[in-house]
């Protein structure tokens, strides 16, 4: 993408990759929510999150207007000709980003939300099939992984439309950082949406995040196709007593390490709070006579290998 020495500290270089005048209010955003860079790798880390936030939060907006008077959303592109700094759902190479990841999370079918604005949670159901006896709840957890806060409401949600579940009645005090978790649940038990916004108070940020203890995840294999199919299903976990934030999973050759794109993940730059697990699909192209590894890292999170196969 550019030379060694040009990779950091930012630089005009990065210009040509269309960080365009230095895009500062970008920039800066990314400082003052989770302090300044030490290297490349950190200031990647930390712009993943901003990314996945921002996109989220354009097709909720659009979610939350949905059939009334708001019909589409327009992003300028997809995914860049060539190596960019900004403003892609997924790169030349086809690896995903947290803009792809928060863009996933926002425009899944069946889809709980909190619009920010009034802190209203809502159910969006894109498909044609009602589901009655639906649970919403909301779970307000802080840092250290304790749960502050729980309302939870039973209600139809409606086929092809918005449905409003409640406004939370939400504790006078709240620490400075907290994680606001969302579940859908159906009436069999099966989680259809679940969606998590760290937010911070007013003239806060996420600068605490930086002092969290590195950990490491445990995955274990549930089902896997041959490696002509690819398709895997496996279980991540965090047995540590720290939260691991902004999870991102990938696919890696054994012998080399090397990154193997494209490859697909159902989630993200997500957070597992201490004891949690999830479930994760992976689908990836048939690949030949390779040994394979699926590792997670994240904000917090030192690389490890979850599954071999």
């Amino acid at each position: 993408m550019m030379a060694e020495e040009d990779v950091w500290p930012i630089s005009d270089v990065w210009y040509y990759h269309d960080l365009h005048d230095g895009q500062k209010d970008y920039l800066n955003a990314i400082d003052a929510l989770y302090g300044k860079s030490e290297n490349v790798e950190d200031f990647c880390k930390k712009a993943q999150l901003v990314n996945y936030d921002s996109h989220r939060a354009m097709f909720e907006a659009w979610n939350s207007k949905l059939w009334n008077n708001t019909t589409g959303l327009l992003l300028w592109m997809t995914h860049p000709a060539w190596p960019s700094t900004v403003w892609q759902v997924y790169s030349w190479d086809k690896e995903t980003f947290g803009s792809y990841f928060g863009s996933l999370k926002a425009c899944e079918p069946v889809h709980i939300q909190m619009n920010l604005h009034d802190n209203k949670v809502v159910a969006i159901n894109t498909s044609l099939k009602a589901l009655p006896e639906t649970k919403a709840k909301l779970e307000i957890f802080n840092l250290q992984g304790k749960k502050l806060f729980q309302k939870e409401q039973l209600l139809t949600i409606s086929a092809n439309r918005l449905t409003e579940c409640f406004t939370p009645d939400l504790p006078g005090v709240l620490p400075d950082v907290y994680l606001s978790r969302l579940t859908l649940t159906d009436k069999t038990g099966s989680i259809r949406s679940l969606n998590e916004y760290w937010k911070n108070a007013p003239d806060k940020n996420f600068q605490e995040f930086n002092q969290l203890a590195k950990i490491q995840l445990k995955g274990k294999m549930l089902k896997k196709t041959p490696v002509s199919k690819g398709v895997v299903l496996f279980q991540v976990t965090n047995s540590s007593k720290t939260p691991a934030i902004g999870i991102k999973l990938n696919l890696r050759d054994t012998g080399t390490n090397e990154i193997i794109l494209p490859a697909y993940f159902t989630y993200g730059y997500f957070t597992l709070m201490p004891g949690e697990s999830r479930t994760i699909t992976l689908d990836y192209p048939a690949i030949k006579s390779k040994l394979l590894k699926i590792s997670a890292e994240g904000y917090n999170v030192l690389e490890s290998v979850l599954v071999n196969f």
